[in-house]
């Protein structure tokens, strides 16, 4: 579930819009400021329910679990213009495409809002709208009809200052929190000590891969922790240890199985193991960047070739190259230091 807030004024209403979307089992806050519109995506890229508050109704609730819930179900917050339909679930489980009300976005939807680590450290949208410094702690309760979810409720987050209204949920920058939870879609700050650790855990099959693509550890470390979600909060890496986002294929010998998307459409591979996610990587694309040392040439390499960074409408992650080239340029950073204090 994503928590989307549009700080910039939409059409002339001059207020923001709360969105509520399934995506996985993730949640994040992702503000607008720079962007504006720029994460409105066609409706049949984003499975999910979509919620808009209207300007003067949910804006000033408690943000809490009931509150969050009842607006998928009470027909103060449905569509004016299409009165049939009693609530957002209601909508949604019909298969109405246009969820916002009329005075919000018309019509536009999010992305499927793929994260990737930027140069200067911050994640960001699929479309290179920077995600806010914070997450909010969700449990998502879900139902699915016709491939759609159509019932969402939301915890408040824990730790940390918290905002009390929805208003101030739009309105705020919120931390993240200090400490992860066990609730579904919680996500934590990659920490440097997180790095160190991912360092220490795959530093030797990284360097093996490396070696065989002629090409610096660091390469190696840096793709597989920015696709990986740092082994945290990328769902395909910590569930089945692909850190390469690689599909599925039957004949793939390291894989172990395979896990499904949200939506049931794609299958993902699965992984005894680091060593064999990063292995299936050199089989499938090692070509791609077969002695290539630097950063950036090196994801423009994957990007070029339709396989990464790409949003599913073909168009191409603006922020990946960046991203990739600065968690890599990270990593040799940590490198040298380590080699500078032995």
């Amino acid at each position: 579930m994503v928590i989307a807030s549009r700080e910039s004024p939409v059409r002339g209403a001059g207020f923001p819009a709360l969105i509520i979307s399934s995506y996985g089992e993730e949640a994040r806050i992702i503000t607008t400021q720079e962007g504006g519109r720029k994460a409105a995506r066609s409706p049949d890229k984003a499975p999910g329910v979509f919620f808009c508050p209207r300007r003067s109704a949910m804006s000033t609730l408690p943000l809490t679990e009931g509150n969050l819930k009842t607006a998928m179900t009470d027909p103060r917050y449905t569509n004016s213009r299409h009165p049939e339909y009693k609530s957002w679930r209601d909508m949604v489980s019909k298969g109405f495409a246009t969820l916002y009300p009329d005075d919000a976005l018309r019509g536009d939807h999010t992305d499927q809002l793929d994260r990737h680590q930027g140069a200067d450290g911050h994640i960001y949208a699929s479309d290179g709208t920077k995600v806010a410094d914070g997450t909010i702690r969700v449990r998502s309760y879900t139902r699915t009809v016709n491939g759609q979810v159509v019932e969402v409720a939301a915890h408040e987050r824990s730790g940390g200052s918290s905002p009390g209204t929805m208003r101030g949920l739009l309105n705020s920058r919120i931390p993240v929190a200090s400490s992860g939870g066990s609730a579904i879609g919680d996500r934590q700050e990659i920490t440097p000590a997180m790095k160190e650790r991912f360092a220490d855990e795959h530093l030797a099959d990284a360097q093996k891969v490396a070696d065989r693509l002629n090409v610096p550890v660091e390469n190696i470390l840096g793709l597989s922790a920015l696709e990986g979600g740092w082994g945290i909060n990328g769902r395909f890496a910590a569930e089945g240890n692909n850190y390469f986002g690689l599909h599925y294929n039957k004949d793939d010998p390291h894989a172990s199985g395979y896990l499904l998307t949200t939506d049931g459409a794609v299958k993902v591979a699965k992984y005894p193991d680091y060593a064999a996610s990063a292995n299936a990587f050199a089989d499938k694309f090692g070509h791609l960047v077969q002695g290539v040392q630097d950063p950036r040439e090196f994801a423009k390499r994957l990007q070029n070739a339709g396989l990464f960074g790409i949003n599913r409408d073909g168009s191409k992650v603006p922020s990946y190259v960046g991203g990739v080239a600065g968690t890599i340029t990270g990593f040799k950073n940590r490198l040298a230091r380590r080699r500078g204090a032995s």
